[in-house]
């Protein structure tokens, strides 16, 4: 009997550990998340998704952003506000509209996508993301120039993702037309998990590494955001676009 409680005590420990852990909170609410992280003086992590029918952002959620090293990071270091355009779950019509207009304002044109503001909120950038939740602290990282703490490290195991294709990132239209670089070509991508490299159109890049690109007869800007399982996500002149290989 004594050693079936201690069983149960463990399995509470273990639980109300877990729940601590997964405490981060995501505002809805743009102006109170500023407010709140010029207060802190935090960096604002701001996720515009499709909550209920993208599916690259319900994976995302179910792997990184539920992750104990990432909830764990974000509690200290991060205010957290999430954009929601979900199509089955009801949003208040002002809801609604603050969220279309911030999309707007940020030129978000497809699902999901991370912006990371400073705490003044004078500065933004688009974050590659990752279904890695130490990988994507790692990301994190770089970009805020803000470390984990000690204690997050090895928190928990590593989330198993099914390794099939991934769902196609635009389950719908995007938010609105896109210009679409049909010239563009992923030739390949390289490299280990934390430097990936992809090759388009004979340039090698980097995740936030650009180059000019002669397409037929004008040369555009594209600059590397996030390197994926098969694709790249790049933007081109400022609008994002995903280019698929072909292998």
């Amino acid at each position: 009997m004594r050693s079936f409680m201690k069983h149960v005590l463990t399995f509470l420990g273990v639980l109300m550990a877990a729940s601590a852990v997964s405490a981060a909170t995501w505002l809805t609410d743009f102006t109170a998340a500023q407010a709140k992280a010029k207060a802190e003086n935090k960096p604002m992590l701001v996720l515009f998704t499709g909550s209920d029918w993208c599916g690259y952002c319900i994976q995302l959620r179910r792997t990184a952003l539920s992750s104990a090293e990432f909830n764990s990071y974000a509690e200290q270091n991060l205010v957290l506000m999430e954009v929601d355009f979900p199509r089955r779950k009801p949003l208040s019509p002002a809801q609604t509209k603050a969220n279309e207009a911030l999309a707007a304002k940020y030129g978000i044109n497809g699902f999901p996508t991370l912006v990371l503001f400073n705490s003044s909120g004078s500065k933004h950038d688009v974050v590659p993301r990752s279904e890695d939740g130490k990988e994507f602290v790692s990301i994190l990282q770089r970009y805020t120039g803000k470390a984990a703490a000690a204690s997050v490290a090895q928190t928990q195991e590593k989330p198993k993702v099914d390794d099939g294709p991934p769902p196609p990132m635009f389950n719908g239209a995007p938010l609105k037309p896109l210009p679409q670089y049909t010239d563009l070509k992923l030739q390949g991508i390289s490299g280990p998990a934390g430097r990936r490299l992809a090759i388009v159109n004979s340039q090698t890049l980097g995740v936030g590494e650009g180059a000019k690109i002669k397409l037929g007869n004008k040369e555009v800007s594209v600059r590397c955001v996030e390197i994926r399982q098969k694709s790249v996500l790049l933007a081109v002149d400022g609008q994002n676009q995903e280019v698929q290989g072909n292998w």
